[in-house]
């Protein structure tokens, strides 16, 4: 079959072609292209034939050079890329749209992102997320508003977290693990732990003066320095903050206050 095709009928079918395709000579000019790469032009095919790529524009220059690039069509941006393939002294680009591929990972981004946003557990550690646990927080801080209970919060950070993950790998997930386990040994039946992002974790104390969350914190870093690290020389640094809640605060004040306390340098920041 192929042999009874001539080169006409080859140049035919490779023009329908919905890929945009070039061929470039060995001193880097146009010696071919079908109609889907003169359109990424707005040119015809005929008047590229011999131009040198430096005078192609500068988006199909992009694209031929980094292998990716947005281009303007009637009006549409299309993400294309563009993979080359040497065929004896010439090279062939042969491109292709992704730009519906693009729309759809990020469709899938964000349905993940709201995937997790309904979902009350921080999978690398089993305990409660960032959202779960303002939730939790904005449920006590309403009924210290309005009944006067006492309610703590202890915020603990791993300073060189992405330290360790450099000198660990993937270990860095089972120190998170780890820690995530020694948080629960050490809840109360009030309290509520969870992690805040990558490197904080948020304990939230009702019925709970900011003496006894400092005894608690003490016990926590005790626990934490008993963990086994991938790296025998390695140390962890612990910061915590801790604030008791106060007549007139908010979340966002008495988190702010909490945070201050973690940045301040205070005595309380230890290695383990």
């Amino acid at each position: 079959m192929l042999e009874q095709l001539n080169s006409k009928d080859i140049q035919g079918f490779l023009n329908s072609l919905p890929a945009p395709l070039a061929l470039l000579d060995q001193v880097g000019k146009l010696a071919w292209c079908n109609d889907g790469f003169a359109r990424l032009t707005e040119e015809t095919a005929a008047s590229l034939i011999s131009k040198p790529r430096t005078q192609l524009p500068l988006t199909v220059q992009a694209l031929m050079r980094d292998g990716q690039a947005s281009i303007d069509i009637d009006g549409n941006s299309l993400s294309m890329t563009c993979v080359a393939v040497t065929m004896g002294s010439h090279t062939l680009y042969y491109c292709n749209d992704v730009s519906l591929l693009q729309q759809m990972l990020l469709e899938r981004n964000t349905l993940q992102r709201q995937l997790n946003e309904y979902t009350p557990i921080d999978p690398k550690t089993g305990l409660l997320n960032s959202a779960t646990l303002r939730a939790h927080l904005e449920q006590e801080a309403a009924r210290s508003r309005r009944y006067g209970n006492t309610l703590s919060v202890l915020l603990l950070r791993l300073n060189n977290l992405a330290q360790y993950r450099q000198a660990a790998g993937d270990a860095a997930d089972d120190l998170l693990l780890a820690i995530g386990q020694s948080l629960k040994d050490q809840m109360r039946w009030a309290d509520v732990i969870g992690r805040m992002n990558d490197n904080e974790f948020l304990i939230i104390m009702p019925e709970t003066a900011e003496q006894a969350a400092a005894d608690l914190c003490g016990k926590i870093l005790e626990q934490i320095g008993r963990i086994d690290l991938a790296d025998d020389d390695f140390i962890l640094q612990v910061d915590f903050g801790m604030t008791q809640w106060r007549k007139g605060d908010d979340v966002n004040l008495f988190m702010q206050r909490a945070r201050h306390e973690l940045e301040a340098g205070t005595p309380s920041k230890m290695a383990v």
